[in-house]
């Protein structure tokens, strides 16, 4: 009974991550704020992300991994996986605004 409800728990806990899953018209606005940082730029701002957010992305544009591998990895599920993407470059984003606020077109 206790891996039942332990069970249930864990997939109440993603559901809410599934339901929200970033469609692909944001994702592609997102990699490309992500791709066109310098490089300069870049390594300050990962140097100001949260390790595990640092993590996700190294293994998502430098690793060249795909989502699946991703999952597998950190033994959470895909959708799990979309969504810690989208809010690591979100916060990419946010601290490349906050570290280079003059340099923003």
């Amino acid at each position: 009974i206790d891996f039942l409800r332990r069970k249930k728990k864990q997939q109440d806990l993603f559901a809410d991550e599934v339901d929200n899953a970033p469609d692909l018209a944001e994702e592609e606005i997102s990699d490309k704020i992500i791709l066109e940082i310098e490089l300069t730029q870049l390594q300050q701002v990962l140097e100001n992300i949260p390790t595990s957010d640092r993590m996700v992305l190294l293994m998502k544009y430098q690793d060249r991994m795909s989502i699946k591998e991703i999952a597998e990895i950190l033994d959470k599920t895909e959708s799990a996986v979309k969504m810690k993407i989208k809010r690591a470059k979100a916060k990419a984003q946010k601290t490349r605004e906050e570290i280079f606020p003059e340099q923003l077109v």
